[in-house]
């Protein structure tokens, strides 16, 4: 049982994400994505689906292609349906391989090895196998608006500048994602929740980028997240940390030890 810590210090782990950063997060995203130039509402800004599916779609992929979990990546591409407005995602399931580590560079780079891959649609409060194997979501592309300061009108569609915005976004399994489960206890009809976010960032071609928190819900639908401090890194905290394409697509790149 993870034990909670005195201090309410946040974790410095770029893995981690606590309940007061993950709402900076939604409220930043709030302030710069919008569906249409009138700001139209849109639902699916939190994607949720049962954890057992999710587990399920890796456990299948690992036992089909003799991947170990600690080599599984999961591609989140951000989708878009404007028939019901609400962003959902597609995923894939693929490999990390280890690559040369740059001169002067600190963090590890796996390339993604994508035999064997499989792909699914997060949507609807479900995970089911998808054919579209596109790396962006097209409509939401063509649907999304970002604004560069909130208080002004001048927005730009995500579509306009290809080379800038967020099209798809790699997280580990094994190190966070199936980590964040484990130290979690291993809750019994958990739920995984995708939610939209956005944080500065060095490596970002925008400002304010669009990206994702993961985290756990419990058998009655509550966030596990908290800013208390437990020696278990992921006890009711989110993970985030991925490498978002553009700019770096393709790859997945480790935080610094």
């Amino acid at each position: 049982m993870p034990v909670q810590l005195l201090s309410n210090d946040n974790s410095n782990d770029p893995r981690v994400i606590s309940l007061e950063m993950y709402e900076d997060g939604r409220a930043n995203f709030d302030m710069h994505y919008f569906f249409t130039q009138a700001q139209a509402s849109f639902g699916g800004q939190v994607n949720s689906a049962p954890w057992d599916e999710l587990q399920t779609a890796v456990e299948d992929y690992c036992t089909d292609t003799g991947v170990a979990p600690v080599e599984v990546a999961l591609r989140f591409v951000h989708c878009f349906d404007d028939t019901d407005p609400k962003l959902y995602q597609r995923l894939q399931i693929c490999r990390m391989i280890p690559s040369a580590i740059p001169s002067g560079q600190n963090e590890a780079v796996f390339d993604l090895d994508v035999n064997g891959a499989v792909w699914y649609e997060i949507k609807n409060g479900t995970i089911a196998t998808t054919a579209n194997q596109n790396l962006e979501g097209i409509t939401y592309l063509h649907s999304m608006f970002y604004k560069v300061e909130p208080q002004l009108q001048e927005m730009e569609r995500l579509a306009d500048g290809p080379s800038k915005y967020v099209q798809n976004l790699v997280l580990p399994w094994g190190d966070e994602i199936l980590q964040m489960y484990l130290e979690n206890g291993s809750p019994e009809n958990a739920g995984v929740n995708i939610a939209a976010c956005s944080y500065t960032g060095t490596a970002a071609n925008v400002e304010w980028p669009h990206g994702i928190v993961i985290y756990l819900s419990d058998s009655q639908g509550a966030a596990m997240l908290n800013d208390y401090n437990y020696i278990s890194l992921f006890h009711n905290k989110g993970a985030d940390f991925a490498t978002a394409c553009p700019p770096n697509c393709n790859v997945y790149i480790a935080p610094a030890p």
